[in-house]
């Protein structure tokens, strides 16, 4: 009859007994070399956060009460011959007031209004 298998893994995988001792001190030892990052105890690497988000500062808003003209041709969509009607046209309580008194046209106003404000004239 042949012999058990246990016979021939024995031969091919050899067993290893390591003393509890021995194991918990080379444990030890590998714990205190190779500490757990926060990112590994949370289960998740540095790549796996989202990027930092960059905020542009904001634009900075020219009144439309005090601009000169050639600070208003500056804005985007404001042309030498309207910046000369929103001077004709001052003073203003609102920025819209640039669309509803037909100064501009609607898709000028769109371009340009995050650039313009209405300050209150003293």
């Amino acid at each position: 009859m042949p012999e058990p298998l246990t016979h021939f893994t024995r031969f091919f995988v050899p067993q290893v007994r390591i003393r509890p001792l021995a194991a918990c001190a080379v444990a030890l030892i590998l714990a205190t070399l190779f500490p757990a990052t926060p990112q590994q105890l949370a289960g998740q690497s540095i790549n796996d956060q989202a990027p930092a988000r960059v905020v542009a500062p904001p634009a900075p808003q020219l009144d439309i009460n005090r601009a000169t003209l050639a600070q208003l041709v500056r804005v985007h969509g404001i042309t030498q011959s309207y910046a000369q009607r929103i001077i004709d046209g001052r003073p203003y309580s609102n920025k819209g007031q640039l669309k509803t008194k037909g100064i501009i046209p609607p898709q000028v106003y769109q371009t340009a209004k995050d650039h313009l404000v209405a300050h209150r004239i003293k």
